[in-house]
């Protein structure tokens, strides 16, 4: 029975303490028998003290090596946000009342839950159990979605992005500690729609959410740089075939999407697409990247050739538009030819060639 027996007489100690405390602060209401009397001890004001009984039994777990202890440590989020919600429900005046002097005008139950039922899987994440940071991934899941419907943690000050990176943090360690990207991914996921989330509005999303689709693209590579699966591989060609096409909007569209732009953001931002192109051929080993690096030059190609014919528009010279709709004809005609005879095949085969030994060479530095 020992030490147990003086566990269990701490904890009703503890239950005692609690109801006294709460009286105390805020004395019961009621008239006539004292059975009608209420008062504002919530179900809720006793997570903490279950809080530390989960902690005990993580340590009980890990010290004797005993799996069942710490697996039902880590069902106590359950329990928690049950005590909790049983408090939501039909509270008294009075326990509203102490409810707000507690966590706030917007303070609930769920608060104390939710915060308790982290700290639970964060500690057993750091104490090593097995399946603690999947745990800690899913609470801070459901943080977030209870926090939408309650505001329960915005009313301690605690952000969406604040529970997002977290549960990020949890992603990365699963996928770094399993070697596989889809947690990785998902980790990518996590942060971005915590930014989204944090951040709603034209401050983020603005230019039709270009923000977060770049965020997403440069960390999708660079995640794919690290982990060398079949997902990542496949997001590695997704990516190489998005590169053109937010590279053909910018291009061709961003005084429409983007008015406004300061001199030099859009060269800037075409010649980084172009060298996310380079780096996905060169260290992912992509040929996708290749063939979207080579669209996003010809893009360049028509941009100028539009641009010189507006120019050459401007000098208002009659025959300006038919000399250069001319100069076009011959440069596709020449072409049709070169291909016909091979020539661009050969030249495409070799160059091709030569870019693949430059990758070697890469890999080889």
């Amino acid at each position: 029975m020992f030490p147990w027996l003086v566990f269990a007489l701490i904890a009703v100690a503890a239950c005692l303490r609690t109801y006294l405390l709460a009286i105390s602060f805020f004395p019961g209401e009621g008239f006539g028998s004292y059975r009608t009397m209420t008062t504002g001890v919530g179900v809720y004001m006793f997570i903490p003290l279950f809080t530390v009984i989960a902690t005990l039994a993580i340590e009980h777990g890990v010290t004797l090596r005993d799996s069942r202890f710490s697996m039902g440590a880590l069902l106590s989020p359950l329990v928690f946000v049950a005590m909790a919600a049983g408090s939501e429900f039909g509270r008294t005046a009075l326990e509203t009342r102490f409810t707000t002097a507690l966590l706030g005008p917007n303070g609930s139950a769920l608060t104390v839950a939710v915060v308790c039922s982290l700290t639970v899987t964060g500690y057993a994440w750091l104490r090593g159990v097995r399946p603690a940071p999947l745990a800690f991934v899913g609470v801070a899941f459901a943080s977030v979605v209870l926090d939408t419907r309650s505001g329960c943690l915005q009313s301690v000050g605690v952000s969406p992005l604040m529970i997002s990176v977290s549960a990020a943090a949890g992603l990365a360690w699963i996928a770094f500690r399993r070697k596989t990207s889809v947690w990785a991914f998902a980790a990518l996921g996590c942060v971005v729609g915590g930014l989204i989330w944090q951040f709603h509005g034209p401050r983020l999303t603005i230019v039709y959410g270009a923000i977060p689709l770049h965020m997403l693209l440069v960390g999708g590579t660079i995640i794919a740089a690290i982990f060398d699966d079949m997902l990542a591989q496949f997001v590695t060609s997704v990516i190489a075939l998005l590169l053109p096409a937010v590279f053909f909007v910018a291009i061709f569209f961003s005084g429409y999407v983007a008015p406004g732009l300061p001199t030099g953001v859009l060269p800037a931002y075409l010649v980084f697409v172009v060298v996310l192109a380079a780096h996905g051929f060169f260290y992912l080993d992509s040929e996708f990247h290749l063939y979207a690096g080579v669209l996003c030059i010809a893009m360049v190609g028509v941009d100028m050739y539009a641009r010189f014919h507006v120019l050459l528009e401007q000098l208002e010279v009659p025959a300006v538009p038919f000399l250069t709709s001319a100069a076009a004809s011959f440069v596709l005609a020449f072409m049709i030819s070169m291909a016909k005879g091979d020539v661009l095949t050969r030249a495409s085969r070799t160059t091709l060639g030569y870019l693949i030994g430059l990758r070697e060479r890469v890999h080889g530095i």
